[in-house]
């Protein structure tokens, strides 16, 4: 074997970073959509054989320390597995440990030889902040705090008791936990405390607390987390006795039996479609339909409720949503196998409503006895009110619904398909779930979703759209009154926030009226804290007013303007025309001065666009300093661009077929080729990160100003070399694993520290007083568990000012020569940044989701750099 080679040993390096989680489980990070690696203690010592350089490779090396460890086959073959795994992720560089040169794989912390590590103890419960990271380094677990300072490093032992400390909140209860799992091997009292102090010291490790009022970050990160869904579904179970035991007072007070008609929904909040069907069915022919079915209100679906529903044949009613439908079909399935004569009825905008797609779905699914096309509400009336002749029948005779326009039923011989029905033209008809005590059972649930329509149908026809397929139509107003008590009825609940159903808010001048009843409600009675919808797609007439009344009432509204692209030639394909460039520059200044955020949507991937269109919609966005929505372009089923001709028109193709539940997202057009969508895709994620959350935004201002490179130009070449992860450890880490778990990598000083290295050597600037100003601007304006807030943070030169001038020089219409005419940085005298954390952006948003950001939620801390933001406080 060549010498040199011999000298080679494999050690850990920047991207091995392990973590502790909210459920005290020890993982590898991996990249987003990576199967996760759990770690036990067998192999965690693998790894700390791997960081003493006991293990020179996986050849001869591992199995050498295998041997040694007379492990049964299959023990051996897992930590094998195990090794080759993270080497073939380049989580091991081949080192010579003899060169001092060569050692240092990891970041190095900030020297700070006077930091404390030593902390009282708290009483009561502790909670460990999650996700906690470590490197490895010579057999030990390191980690580094916000502020570059490097705590004590722990064992293997200590950190599978520290672990504890996330899901068991005293002292006595992790250590018991940590005995149980280690036996004599686990620490004792003493050395337990002596390890956590340290954690304590610099706040890894903090009193629990249960915040009663939670801000809107707070909310938004329960609900993400699933909470809410169980609190929802253990009150919904109570009320499902109460039904239970009033439909038996019934039944024996009358002596008639009534079939069941049984919604099935699956999300917190109250299911506006399905209410609205009950609430119009329990008044059709005078009520007569309530004499005969017994309208069921459990609105949450329960599983544990399947079997005694099915007892006997009841009507079970779903309306598909893209993010439903394949729950729906679960559901649809196991009840049809259990109670074949009961009858599934299927609607909603993701049922098929073409007649190729209609025919694939009935054959897929033969568990679907009859679905609904367009609005629900008297159809599936008329439905109902047919099918009390045969439901209960071995095989119902569907033919009694012939002539019910927009249904299709099953036969014996193949699917019929009715004729489609029209609009309903007379919205009054229609009673409202909400005040007719449908939804009341919500009362007493916290935090509560709602969503509500003030009109239906939307005027214009874009390809890919489906709004409630009531797309190209007239739009239809709910009367006004009807629209102001259900406002009410939502403070009296004390809904926390209202998202409007209607495609188009602020088209009307009543629009102005809605937003001011809700902003009154809000100061009378502290409800709703929030209250948004999409804003009008081409006409901001009303909409300043509508901004000036919410802003006034303290009422949160994170504005969606839907542009989808900015791009001529793709709007031309989609067939659609947005608002004036100048009209919605001047709503973005209204909605920044009142202090409220405005989102942009766009779509990523529209039949049209290109690589080079998508990149400068998204420069269009930065340049107005504007929060954006990337979707990805998915093939509704009932959207125009599913129609065949279209298809083949714009040469589409998905990435999988279109189905229920399934995103048939576009994978390529006649204008862009998969491998274009892989890199609009990286793209996104990156400007989701950097710019959304606000990790490096502040910096590529700094950069375009210095260097004349976009930002989006920098993030480009940001991904392209950071894929060099010897050269860019920390970016490659940035880049591939913050995204999956949404949370420091070890710490941000190292992210920053690298950064700076990196504009030095790839944009040949100078360590100068600007530059390590904007990087310590940065990263005071980046959340961590383990700050002290509020913080002040001394710079050499003032961002605070640079910032407000390169703000007001955007808003004055000079969106891209702004750096021109604003004096750079270096120009700017010394200053401070002060940062806080009010709302509970780092408790609530550090380690849960990037979905946060469809909610308005960003990573940026209170200060003066941060953007409009969501709070329901």
């Amino acid at each position: 074997m060549d010498a040199k080679v011999a000298k080679l040993t494999l050690l850990p390096n920047a991207k091995l970073q392990i973590v502790i989680g909210a459920d005290s489980v020890i993982r590898v990070w991996q990249a987003a959509g990576a199967p996760p690696i759990e770690l036990g203690f067998s192999d965690l010592e693998l790894l700390q054989a791997f960081s003493q350089g006991l293990i020179p490779n996986i050849k001869e090396g591992l199995q050498r320390y295998l041997d040694g460890k007379n492990l049964p086959e299959a023990e051996r073959e897992h930590y094998t597995t195990l090794a080759k795994r993270l080497n073939r992720q380049r989580r091991f560089d081949a080192i010579d440990r003899s060169n001092p040169a060569q050692r240092a794989l990891l970041p190095a912390p900030r020297p700070n030889p006077n930091a404390s590590f030593d902390a009282t103890i708290p009483d009561g419960p502790l909670k460990l902040l999650t996700p906690c990271a470590f490197f490895l380094h010579e057999g030990k677990f390191a980690t580094i705090s916000h502020n570059g300072i490097s705590l004590p490093p722990i064992t293997i032992e200590e950190i599978l008791a520290l672990s504890q400390l996330a899901t068991h909140h005293t002292v006595e209860e992790a250590l018991q936990a940590h005995r149980e799992a280690r036996g004599n091997h686990a620490l004792d009292k003493a050395q337990f405390l002596a390890m956590i102090k340290p954690f304590i010291a610099h706040r890894y490790i903090v009193p629990l607390t249960q915040r009663k009022n939670r801000s809107g970050a707070e909310l938004f990160g329960l609900v993400l987390s699933g909470n809410s869904s169980d609190l929802a579904r253990d009150m919904f179970r109570r009320h499902a006795k109460v039904q239970d035991d009033a439909e038996q007072e019934r039944e024996q007070r009358t002596g008639k039996h009534r079939v069941k008609v049984i919604p099935v929904a699956f999300d917190v909040c109250p299911p506006l479609a399905l209410g609205s069907i009950v609430a119009y069915a329990k008044v059709h022919e005078e009520g007569a339909l309530e004499e005969f079915y017994n309208f069921r209100t459990d609105w949450i679906w329960d599983d544990d409720r399947l079997a005694g529903f099915t007892k006997e044949p009841a009507i079970y009613l779903f309306s598909n949503y893209l993010w439903s439908h394949a729950q729906s079909v679960e559901a649809s399935e196991r009840i049809k196998a259990l109670s074949p004569n009961s009858i599934t009825i299927h609607g909603g905008p993701d049922t098929p409503k073409y007649e190729e797609d209609q025919h694939r779905h009935f054959a897929n699914h033969p568990h679907i006895d009859i679905t609904i096309q367009g609005e629900g509400e008297v159809v599936c009336a008329e439905v109902l009110s047919k099918l009390r002749t045969v439901i209960g029948d071995p095989q119902p005779d569907f033919s009694v619904l012939d002539g019910i326009p927009g249904v299709t039923y099953r036969t014996p011989t193949g699917i019929v398909r009715n004729e489609k029905q029209g609009r309903i033209s007379d919205l009054s008809v229609l009673p409202s779930a909400y005040l007719t005590g449908l939804f009341d059972t919500y009362y007493g649930l916290d935090d509560l979703f709602l969503i509500m329509e003030t009109n239906r149908g939307c005027p214009y026809g874009c390809t890919f759209c489906d709004w409630g397929s009531a797309t190209a139509s007239k739009i239809r107003n709910f009367d006004i009154d009807r629209v102001m008590a259900e406002l009410e009825w939502a403070a009296t609940t004390e809904v926390a926030t209202i998202t409007l159903a209607d495609a188009n808010f602020g088209i009307f001048p009543r629009d102005v009226d809605i937003a001011r009843k809700a902003a009154q409600l809000k100061i009378a009675t502290g409800f709703p804290r929030g209250f948004g919808g999409n804003f009008a797609k081409n006409s901001v007439k009303y909409l300043k007013d509508i901004i000036d009344v919410l802003a006034e009432g303290n009422i949160l509204t994170l504005g969606t303007l839907s542009l989808q692209s900015m791009d001529e030639n793709t709007l031309d394909v989609i067939n659609r025309a947005n608002i004036k460039t100048e009209k919605y520059d001047a709503l973005a200044v209204e909605m920044r001065n009142s202090g409220l955020p405005l989102t942009i949507e766009l779509m990523m991937g529209l039949p049209g666009s290109t690589l080079a269109s998508f990149c400068n919609d998204l420069q269009q966005c930065i340049d107005r300093e504007l929060s954006t929505r990337v979707n990805l372009t998915t093939l509704l089923v009932n959207s125009p661009m599913n129609e065949p001709a279209y298809l083949e028109k714009h040469k589409i193709k998905t990435l999988i077929p279109v189905a229920p539940g399934k995103q048939a997202v576009l994978a390529s057009t006649a204008t862009y080729t998969e491998d274009d969508l892989a890199t609009m895709t990286r793209l996104k994620q990156a400007y989701t990160l950097f710019e959304n959350f606000g990790v490096l935004r502040t910096i590529t201002r700094f950069v375009r100003q210095e260097t004349a490179v976009s930002e989006m130009e920098f993030y480009h070449k940001l991904l392209e070399d950071a894929a060099d992860d010897k050269r860019w450890p920390m970016l490659f880490v940035l880049n591939h694993y913050v995204s999956s778990l949404m949370a420091p990598p070890v710490s941000w000083y190292l992210v920053m520290e690298e950064m700076g290295r990196y504009l030095q050597e790839e944009y040949g600037m100078e360590d100068s007083p600007a530059l390590r100003s904007i990087l310590a601007a940065q990263l005071a304006s980046i959340p961590a568990h383990d700050r002290a807030l509020p913080e002040t943070v001394n710079l050499e030169c003032d961002v605070v000012a640079w910032h407000a001038a390169m703000i007001e020089e955007k808003a004055s219409g000079n969106r891209q020569g702004w750096g021109d005419v604003t004096p750079r940085l270096s120009s700017y005298g010394p200053g401070t940044l002060t940062v806080d954390d009010p709302f509970g952006i780092t408790a609530s948003s550090v380690g849960i989701s990037r979905d946060l950001n469809s909610f308005g939620i960003s990573w940026e801390l209170e200060s003066p750099l941060h953007r409009a933001r969501v709070d329901l406080a």
